[in-house]
């Protein structure tokens, strides 16, 4: 029995917000979420083929427990508890892992790093003298728009996170055409929307939770981070600028760049490819599939990618130099938001059995 699917430390530290005093809902709170691909050219047609581009979710949240469902799969998270439940619906059991398991787990993982980093180093050739050093750069920004929408019948505001990495030489000035991997996050949320005060809480007692039971894996995650102090202060004003936001995001989207040498991130662009990709799609979707395979859809994916390329250069003013390039973008939107889950929301489905945990991989 596979068990995949946890909450990472960093995205429960994102969802500690800070409470509002606005009372939870008893009844609880019961949405539907599609997480999509924005891909083009081979990757898209890989997902396409593979059924991988679209995946159905409901969440169940009340109080201090939720149920996220997926076509095969249910994951319950019990914070007072201190245990999450992986349920296989295929297979018709389950497997119980607690907060102490998760822990001694995530111990075991880093010491394991310790020792493969230490061996590395020992294993390190000496530096050619003229080879040149480089340092890292990380970049973290927020960006809090005017922007307003209606998804899933609730007002939501626009914000964008952009978290980006490149490297430069010692000794010199970092650039900003310096070429650089770019995680840009499109988010979409909503203080009105009934989830909002129920995921606020569950994000505080969660984060409150783990603070306890995770204090010593802690610092040895902050030890990763004293080593780029650019990182770790970039991380934590953005965490800062994001604890601001009161709401629920009903749509999150994220694209993937690379950015080269001598070209500086556009964000524009970016949301131009991801809406170029949604639009693809939706064209397929009305088509009538074609024959030849998997070769034969790869080959007219391959001839669309260059064709975009050749784009991008015609756009550029003709120039033969590469264009930003966006690989792939994931969104997961609401589009159902109902109050009240069932009674048998949280329990383990009759006849189930318990199978032992093997743990996250």
């Amino acid at each position: 029995m596979r068990t995949v699917r946890f909450l990472p430390l960093v995205v429960l530290a994102a969802l500690s917000l800070p409470p509002t005093g606005a009372p939870l809902a008893a009844q609880g709170v019961t949405y539907t979420s599609v997480t999509s691909t924005k891909a083009g050219g081979a990757l898209g047609a890989v997902l396409k083929l593979s059924g991988s581009s679209n995946i159905t979710s409901t969440t169940y949240l009340s109080g201090h427990k939720m149920r996220v469902d997926d076509k095969d799969r249910s994951t319950i998270y019990d914070i007072d508890g201190s245990r999450i439940i992986y349920i296989d619906h295929k297979q018709k059991g389950y497997a119980i892992v607690t907060f102490e398991q998760l822990r001694a787990a995530l111990d075991s993982g880093l010491a394991a790093a310790k020792q493969e980093q230490a061996k590395a180093k020992e294993k390190e050739k000496p530096k050619d003298a003229n080879a040149k050093d480089y340092q890292l750069d990380y970049n973290v920004a927020v960006d809090r728009t005017n922007e307003h929408q209606k998804i899933a019948g609730y007002d939501a505001q626009r914000m964008f996170m952009t978290i980006s990495m490149g490297a430069h030489e010692k000794g010199q000035e970092a650039r900003a055409d310096q070429g650089q991997m770019v995680l840009l996050v499109d988010l979409w949320t909503s203080t009105s929307a009934p989830q909002a005060a129920a995921f606020r809480e569950f994000g505080r007692a969660y984060a409150a939770k783990m603070g306890q039971e995770f204090r010593s894996s802690m610092k040895g995650l902050e030890a990763a981070f004293s080593s780029n102090p650019q990182m770790k202060s970039s991380l934590e004003a953005a965490g800062k600028e994001m604890a601001k936001n009161q709401g629920f995001t009903l749509r999150n989207t994220s694209y993937f760049v690379i950015v080269p040498e001598g070209k500086t991130f556009d964000r524009q662009l970016a949301l131009n490819a991801g809406a170029k990709a949604d639009a693809e799609a939706k064209a397929d979707a009305g088509q009538p599939k074609k024959g030849g395979g998997l070769f034969g859809k790869l080959k007219a994916a391959a001839a669309a990618a260059e064709q975009q390329q050749k784009e991008q250069q015609e756009q550029g003013g003709g120039k033969s130099a590469p264009q930003q390039a966006t690989m792939m973008g994931l969104s997961t939107e609401v589009q159902d938001i109902q109050t009240g889950v069932p009674g048998d929301a949280f329990a383990i489905p009759a006849g189930y059995k318990e199978v032992p945990w093997r743990g996250a991989h």
